[in-house]
C-alpha cells in the first residue's frame, strides 16, 4: 500500500514539472503600432485551482522583453485556465525578443508561492509594424490587391492622385517601396505567399493602410 502511494506521488509531481501551462500568446491591439500602448495576452491551463496571477515582473532591454508570471494553484484537482494581461508600453517599429516563463508553486508550501519552479517557458516574437493597429483596416474596395496571372499589385481608383506604396512582411520589415505610375501596376515576382501590410500615401498627404494578400 505504501509503496502505491509513493508511485502515485512521483507521478503527481512529474506532471506537476512537465505540464504545458502556456496555450496561447497574444497582443493587444492585435498588430500594434509605434503609436500603441502594447498590452501582451498569455493563456494559461493548470491542473489545479485557485490559478491566478499572483505576481508578474518583466524587464525590456533593447530588442529582448523577459517575463516572469507566478502562480499558485489550489488543492483542488480541475482543470483552471486565466489569461495574464502584461502591461508592456509603447514600443518603436521593430521585431521584439519575447522569453515567457510561467513559475508554479505548491499550495502547501510554508510559504505560499514564494519561489516555486519554472513548470512552462516559451519564445516569441513581438512585432511593432509602422502603422497603426491595420487589423483596423479593411482595404476597402481592394484598393491594393495582387493579381497572380501578372504576378503584381493593382490599384484601383484614380491613380494619378496616388504618390507611392509601401509593403511590409508579417515581421515589420520593409519588403517593397516604389513610386506609382499611371499604369497602377507594380511587378512584384519576388514575393512570397503571405499576409502583408501597404501604406499607400496620396499626393494629398493623405495615408491609406490596410492588409494584402498575396497567394501565388
Amino acid at each position: 500500500m505504501l509503496r502505491t502511494i509513493l508511485i502515485l506521488a512521483i507521478l503527481f509531481f512529474h506532471s506537476q514539472v512537465q505540464g504545458q501551462n502556456i496555450v496561447n500568446v497574444s497582443t493587444l491591439p492585435l498588430y500594434p503600432g509605434p503609436q500603441d500602448h502594447v498590452k501582451l495576452l498569455i493563456d494559461l491551463s493548470f491542473n489545479s485551482g485557485n490559478c491566478e496571477l499572483f505576481l508578474e515582473t518583466h524587464s525590456i532591454t533593447n530588442d529582448s522583453i523577459q517575463i516572469d508570471v507566478y502562480h499558485c494553484p489550489g488543492p483542488l484537482a480541475y482543470i483552471c485556465t486565466v489569461t495574464d494581461t502584461i502591461d508592456l508600453g509603447v514600443f518603436a517599429q521593430g521585431s521584439y525578443s519575447t522569453t515567457i516563463r510561467v513559475h508554479e508553486n505548491n499550495y502547501f508550501s510554508p510559504d505560499p508561492c514564494a519561489g516555486g519552479h519554472v513548470s512552462d517557458s516559451g519564445e516569441y516574437q513581438l512585432v511593432v509594424y509602422p502603422i497603426s493597429d491595420v487589423s483596423e483596416y479593411s482595404n476597402p474596395s481592394n484598393l491594393v490587391f495582387y493579381s497572380r496571372d501578372s504576378q503584381s499589385l493593382v490599384l484601383r481608383g484614380n491613380t494619378e492622385t496616388m504618390k507611392s506604396i509601401e509593403i511590409f512582411d508579417a515581421q515589420g520589415k520593409q519588403v517593397l517601396a516604389q513610386e506609382i505610375n499611371s499604369r497602377g501596376k507594380i511587378n512584384i515576382p519576388e514575393l512570397a505567399n503571405g499576409v502583408y501590410m501597404f501604406r499607400l500615401l496620396m499626393k494629398s498627404g493623405s495615408l491609406s493602410t490596410g492588409k494584402l494578400s498575396v497567394q501565388k
